[in-house]
């Protein structure tokens, strides 16, 4: 790296010897590695020519760095004027990013934006440089955009400055922040970091965000080493402080973070930007309350930071203080008109709630909701939440606090009450005293398990003093809804069996991993999954005492290591080998099968990058069954065809399906054959096997494969589905005298497995219907557990009743009418 050129000059020829440029590089070398007050009379010397932009900018970030903010605002003025006086060159890219440099640093956004685009403009990749500067300006420009949380613009920037700069690390950093920022994909962020460091070893920033990465996974450990690398680098890393500071935080370390503050400050006493970032850590960990005083303190040191204002009254506003947080964002934005999520949380809190929802009071809940939805949440929503509060308040041995419960019925508009920016994939989210969720009238969800799911949390939240690991009170409530109802659980068994099959499957201890380094959704189902069955084991082993007893040792400081050791006597791998050997009997129906679950097909991107890169057999297989997936069965097709005399049974697999897809089956009854023979069993075979057999018009053998499908995976609702289908095509299974009795029988089966839908239990229902059958409510509320908006249902469902409960019938009748139209905004994926 450059900077560390500079230094070895510094030691080996000295100042006085080097040329200008030199000695520039070596002040700012020393800059850089926090060395300040040899630094600032080398750069003071430097600066004074007017034309050493470059010894300017970096005088004026050592300002900033030590808290000299007049001498600091003196130097970016200055290039203001030079802008102004037509001493800076127009023409010039290089010198118009110090004049945006400039005016980002001094708040002056518009100025900044407006000159970061000339800056780009001013050298285009067919220019005399090549684009090379103009790719600078990008790389610039995007960091002004992240700080204003506009990480799509960010992205475009970023996207235009790699195409000339592939390997720029500060530009690979950054994109690492937009992959976090936009969907918290952190193996992309990852990725993005591997060629930052490839690029420029020890990047700090990089270096950094992996310890942010690693701190959010509870690997403390990994966060102290890199923080020392950091400050073995620069003794004044701020970012590195801030997380020595997070950690002593979050361990309760009050010592240790008090050191971190005094050695900040003392360096800078301006440096709010430690106390908003700190905080920002803390909200990231989940830790809201904490966080407050934080934000407080980086105000106190710098009132006018809008941006430290603007993330105290988001966080306000999480905690349910909404009049202080609705001000604090309206003094931020006074002061800084580009910051998007305060745009968005005051367009939503100012324009779109008053006029769309409304409050429900049902002590200790308050429910804001869609107005047109109130008599239907009423009727529905606050009942289940009562019953839910009445239980838990036994098993937590405590009485539930006040608690706001908000509906969105706009993804929208869901996620900017949330997270302040559109989009967001989980379906509920819990702040503590506040809990935010899509609207049950979406449709697309078991509105019950996920209020009753984060309504647990609330309690764990509470009792552990906001100090429960995630991945434990994402377990516990998990297992809080299946105590409830046995059907309200995870259908991903196949998965995690592959998981423990295959040495996959993480740790207790490291089980926080998998929530952060999930891919997407399908990995973050599985790792939910893990965390139920860990919980359902400790509950086993302790009891239900040990639930509470484990959230008040969380509560104290104590990690789950400490806690296992004092409610089983057992260190943490003992515990972790027997939890192994208890969820491998549980798993025991799943052993030598061939196991492809959604996880391993889901991210077509990283089973390319994989496959390039290793060419691993089973990889080409999971590679050719999300290219099938996502439509491109040519690709399917040509890894399939190219997989060698030996292929992977998940490459045979493949075939099969991409051979069903050819509209071939003739060729899918060899290649099934094939991977029959070369030990290919399980529900994924036969399923695809009912599938062969079905295309080639053998309905028996469809038959047959879907009931062994059936028992090699009894947590699946796919081969009761293809049953119920198969039941009533022509000509009909032998299996099935009664077709529409055998297709009742099948979807009883699929139901309880299908809890996130409302399809299979609709179909169920009109079917009793038909036959007049008495268990034809049963199927009904089963629908509304899903879809209680759904009027027709309703409607049907009050008819069925008229002769067996009048009074619940017209009751029906009455909700019915009450249902709004239904709403054409898409639901997020399920949680």
């Amino acid at each position: 790296m450059q900077r560390v050129l500079a230094v070895v000059i510094f030691l080996v020829a000295g100042v006085a010897q080097a040329a200008p440029q030199d000695a520039l590089a070596v002040a700012r070398a020393l800059r850089e590695h926090g060395r300040y007050a040899e630094a600032r009379p080398r750069l003071e010397a430097l600066a004074r020519a007017p034309a050493a932009l470059e010894a300017r900018y970096q005088l004026g970030l050592l300002y900033r760095a030590t808290g000299d903010r007049t001498a600091e605002r003196a130097i970016w003025n200055g290039f203001y004027d030079d802008y102004d006086q037509g001493r800076i060159d127009k023409a010039s890219s290089k010198q118009l990013l110090y004049v945006a440099r400039a005016a980002q640093l001094l708040g002056g956004y518009k100025d900044a934006n407006d000159t970061f685009r000339d800056a780009v403009d001013a050298d285009a990749p067919s220019g005399k440089n090549g684009g090379k500067d103009g790719a600078h300006a990008n790389i610039g420009w995007a960091r002004l955009f992240l700080e204003k949380y506009d990480a799509g613009h960010a992205e475009v920037c970023l996207d235009d400055a790699l195409k000339i700069l592939p390997e720029d690390p500060d530009g690979r950093t950054l994109l690492a922040r937009v992959k976090l920022e936009q969907s918290y994909d952190v193996p992309a962020a990852l990725r993005e970091l591997d060629r930052a460091e490839k690029a420029a070893p020890g990047w700090p920033e990089a270096l950094a965000m992996r310890a942010e990465i690693a701190l959010q996974a509870a690997e403390l450990d990994r966060v102290r080493s890199l923080a020392s690398k950091l400050l073995a680098d620069n003794p004044e890393a701020v970012d590195a402080r801030t997380l020595l500071a997070g950690l002593a935080l979050l361990g309760d370390d009050r010592p240790a973070y008090e050191a971190q503050r005094a050695h900040v400050l003392a360096t800078n006493p301006r440096a709010s930007r430690f106390f908003h970032d700190l905080a920002e850590l803390l909200v990231r960990n989940h830790r809201y309350e904490d966080a407050i005083p934080l934000a407080e303190e980086a105000l106190k040191v710098d009132p006018k930071d809008a941006v430290a204002r603007a993330a105290y009254g988001a966080n306000l506003l999480r905690l349910g203080r909404e009049p202080e947080g609705l001000t604090a964002l309206r003094e931020s934005w006074r002061g800084d008109r580009y910051n998007v999520r305060t745009y968005n949380l005051l367009q939503l809190f100012e324009d779109v709630i008053p006029k769309r929802y409304t409050f429900i009071d049902a002590p200790p809940f308050k429910l804001r909701v869609a107005t047109d939805e109130k008599a239907i949440v009423e009727a529905t929503v606050v009942p289940l939440l009562q019953r839910a509060r009445a239980a838990l308040d036994v098993a937590y041995a405590t009485k539930l606090g006040p608690v706001t419960i908000e509906l969105y019925t706009d993804p929208k508009h869901y996620a900017v009450r949330t997270v302040g920016l559109p989009g967001l994939d989980a379906i509920g989210v819990t702040f503590g005293p506040v809990v935010t969720a899509m609207s049950p009238s979406m449709g697309t969800f078991n509105w019950g398990m996920v209020l009753w799911h984060e309504l647990s949390h609330v309690y764990a939240i509470r009792a552990s003093r906001s100090r429960v690991p995630r991945w434990f009170t994402e377990g516990l409530s998990e297992y809080e809804t299946t105590v409830f109802d046995q059907t309200w659980t995870r259908r991903t068994s196949a998965e995690l069996a592959e998981a423990l099959q295959s040495g996959a499957l993480l740790h207790v201890g490291a089980l926080d991993q998998a929530f952060v380094t999930a891919r997407d959704l399908s990995h973050v189902v599985v790792a939910y999954h893990e965390a139920s069955a860990a919980v359902t084991y400790f509950v086993e082993r302790t009891g239900r005492a040990g639930i509470n007893a484990a959230l008040a040792s969380f509560g104290k400081g104590h990690d789950f290591a400490s806690v296992v050791r004092e409610t089983t006597g057992q260190d943490l791998a003992a515990f972790d080998t027997s939890f192994r050997a208890w969820l491998d009997a549980r798993l025991a129906v799943y052993r030598g099968q061939l196991l492809i679950g959604s996880s391993d097909v889901s991210d077509v991107e990283s089973l390319k990058s994989t496959f390039e890169r290793t060419h691993d057999a089973r990889t080409r297989g999971h590679y050719a069954l999300a290219l099938l997936h996502a439509g491109d069965l040519a690709g399917a097709a040509r890894l399939v065809g190219q997989a060698g005399p030996s292929p992977s049974l998940e490459t045979r697999h493949a075939a099969v399906k991409v051979a069903l897809a050819q509209k071939n089956p003739a060729l899918a009854t060899t290649l099934l054959e094939a991977l029959r023979t070369a030990g290919g069993r399980g529900a994924e075979v036969e399923l695809v096997a009912a599938r062969v057999h079905k295309a080639a018009s053998r309905i028996d053998d469809a038959w047959a494969a879907l009931v062994q499908a059936a028992k090699d995976d009894p947590d699946r609702a796919e081969p009761w589905d293809l049953e119920a289908e198969l039941a009533v095509t022509t000509p009909k299974p032998a299996a099935c005298a009664e077709a529409k009795a055998c297709a009742e029988a099948a979807l009883s089966h699929a139901v309880p497995l299908d809890i996130m839908s409302a399809r299979t239990a609709k179909a169920l229902f009109k079917l009793r219907v038909e036959l007049q059958r008495p268990t034809a409510g049963e199927a009904a509320q089963r629908v509304l557990e899903v879809a209680p908006f759904d009027g027709a249902l309703r409607r049907d469902y009050a008819a069925w009743l008229k002769g067996r409960a009048p009074q619940e019938a017209g009751k029906q009748a009455a909700l019915a009418r009450a249902c709004p139209p239904p709403r054409n905004e898409k639901a997020p994926a399920e949680e």
